[in-house]
């Protein structure tokens, strides 16, 4: 019998001819390429176009400004006054009718594209800003189609410089003018909803020559007020001793879904003592826990005594205006470097949530329903699983992908020191995100915190151009693609192909089969790239269910493919029959 004839060396996958299979980038340069050549006369869905010979632009954004769009006619107006804004939004180029690239989209082909910014520099020893605006003519490159890609919509960036976020505390000032921030205080969440609070202590005689003032409501009641004095430098927030009641009552009994100050106050003073001061200085300063300062602010609230409960708050000011003028704060502070305790994170922001969201949060319900753009949130306590899964810290990228109104990238910031990206595409949410972002900012300020880089993004994550730089220095992509399609889910498949080797990708439904086999017809798909696993999530893990679930983590590893084309090149690919008449355990689509 004659020996069957000898394999060429010479592989041909998806009409790419490819050579000499031998280093790690195999699969990826492939799957780019094939990309571009399936696309021509087909819908993209989003999906990048590049040519064989094109390159792809990793530049990485600037970290000592923030690039900001023109501000435009949007006043930022809330109940609470005019919050001002890191960036304002700048109007599309285009109009996406399904809110992603995709059929049917209608996009605008210009020649130059004349666009005004404004650079914001920030000092942060001065906690100060100054800007400029800078006007450049943009050439864009054109793809085949003659259209051009609108610009991403960048609506926040803070703390930018490395430098400045490792500084402590957090000193970097927003907006557009040299000017500190100040937080949005609990006292104008009271004001804007006046109607919906009533008196919760005994009436007060008022005492002048304390920080408590007694001043008449407009319920006809005695509203009272104090301040309460935070760890940073210069920092106090005034809060407004009411309760929030259940109006259609006919007992006026308590709301307890709406944002309690007095709790609210309670709260803060029990997290600064027990984060803020060593044990001892904690028992030193403040007593014990059955017979100390935290006991009394309890007591007196549940007693309705107001002016014991107000004398209380001013004996805490008191020994903060101390230990502040001593240091032993800040030194004690230092010590947790970008390892916050997860308690004092999450409180801190619900603060920041309470003060920018709460109040409008129906509005996030008002999108499309069983669309890609169904919002939803996951909750701290997940967060806090997805940060120690995948080891993240201050040397770390992190990126979310459908941020919503940007919590996930807050805390990330916050617990860890990641420099932390956040993508949104749905206007409110994104609004909502610039909001958190700025008070966010503020308010690790006023508690002499630091934090990771921030930066919100308001656009569509498959077609932000400069997305592609930060993706390709991520080390962990979060996107909760728990409601996202099919479609939508293997555009975003593509994005995937420049992320970094051990880049982790977090995601509620998997991207890649658990038991996918790498062979010669799947060697150059994107999943055969990724090396995922399945973990349980628990009950109130996420907002849309109290029920648990499940969620993936894919890493990007490019050594199976590697060994997979090394075996067929030893071989002659003889091993090529085996692989190639075998069906791939995770279906084209």
């Amino acid at each position: 019998m004659e020996a069957p004839p000898k394999k060429s060396l010479e592989l041909q996958l998806f009409g790419k001819v490819l050579s000499k299979p031998s280093n790690t980038v195999i699969a990826s340069t492939v799957a780019k390429k094939t990309v571009a050549t399936s696309s021509k006369g087909s819908s993209t869905n989003g999906h990048r176009k590049q040519d064989s010979n094109s390159t792809l632009e990793r530049s990485a954004p600037s970290t000592s400004s923030i690039s900001k769009s023109k501000p435009t006619n949007d006043t930022d107006e809330d109940e609470y006054g005019s919050l001002g804004s890191i960036v304002k939004d700048e109007p599309p180029l285009v109009k996406h009718g399904n809110g992603h690239s995709g059929p049917g989209t209608k996009r605008l082909s210009v020649d130059n594209v004349r666009i005004s910014r404004e650079i914001v520099t920030i000092n942060t020893e001065r906690g100060t800003v100054t800007s400029k605006v800078v006007k450049t003519l943009l050439k864009p490159s054109k793809p085949s189609n003659g259209t051009i890609q609108r610009p991403s919509k960048s609506i926040s960036n803070t703390n930018a410089s490395k430098e400045s976020f490792h500084k402590l505390p957090s000193s970097s000032a927003a907006g557009g003018t040299s000017r500190r921030l100040s937080i949005l205080h609990s006292d104008q969440i009271i004001a804007a909803a006046m109607g919906r609070y009533k008196n919760h202590f005994h009436m007060l005689v008022e005492d002048s020559d304390s920080t408590v003032a007694s001043n008449p409501s407009s319920t006809g009641g005695d509203s009272m007020h104090v301040s309460l004095e935070y760890p940073g430098k210069d920092s106090r927030e005034k809060f407004t001793l009411m309760k929030p009641f259940l109006s259609r009552s006919k007992t006026e009994s308590d709301d307890k879904d709406e944002y309690n100050p007095i709790e609210d106050l309670v709260q803060t003073v029990r997290i600064i003592m027990e984060h803020f001061f060593t044990s001892e200085q904690y028992k030193e300063l403040f007593g014990t826990a059955n017979e100390g300062l935290y006991r009394s602010l309890t007591k007196y609230k549940n007693r309705k005594d107001g002016a014991q409960f107000m004398k209380a708050v001013e004996e805490f000011n008191q020994v903060m205006q101390k230990q502040k003028s001593s240091g032993k704060i800040q030194e004690h502070v230092k010590q947790y470097g970008h390892r916050l305790p997860y308690d004092l994170v999450v409180h801190l922001l619900q603060q920041v949530y309470s003060r920018t969201v709460a109040a409008r949060a129906s509005k996030l319900n008002q999108y499309e329903a069983f669309s890609n753009n169904v919002y939803g949130e996951i909750l701290p306590i997940l967060t806090k699983e997805f940060i120690q899964r995948t080891k993240m810290d201050e040397s770390k990228v992190f990126v979310d992908l459908g941020c919503g109104i940007g919590n996930v990238v807050l805390q990330v910031a916050l617990q860890t020191g990641a420099e932390s990206y956040g993508v949104e595409i749905m206007d409110t949410p994104a609004k909502f995100a610039k909001k958190q972002a700025k008070e966010f900012e503020a308010r690790t300020r006023a508690f002499g915190l630091r934090h990771g880089a921030v930066s919100m993004i308001h656009g569509d994550f498959l077609d932000t151009p400069n997305l592609a730089g930060i993706l390709a220095r991520a080390d962990v992509v979060l996107v909760n693609n728990y409601a996202f399609n099919s479609a939508l889910n293997q555009s975003l498949l593509q994005l995937f192909l420049d992320l970094k080797e051990g880049c982790k990708i977090i995601s509620l439904k998997t991207f890649v089969s658990l038991d996918h086999k790498i062979n010669v017809r799947n060697a150059g798909s994107v999943e055969s790239i990724l090396r995922v696993k399945k973990y349980p999530y628990y009950t109130n893990a996420v907002s849309w269910t109290h029920n648990g679930g499940e969620y993936f983590i894919a890493t990007v590893d490019r050594s199976a493919v590697q060994a997979f084309w090394e075996r067929a090149m030893s071989d002659g690919g003889a091993s090529l029959d085996d692989g190639g008449s075998r069906r791939s355990s995770t279906r084209r689509r």
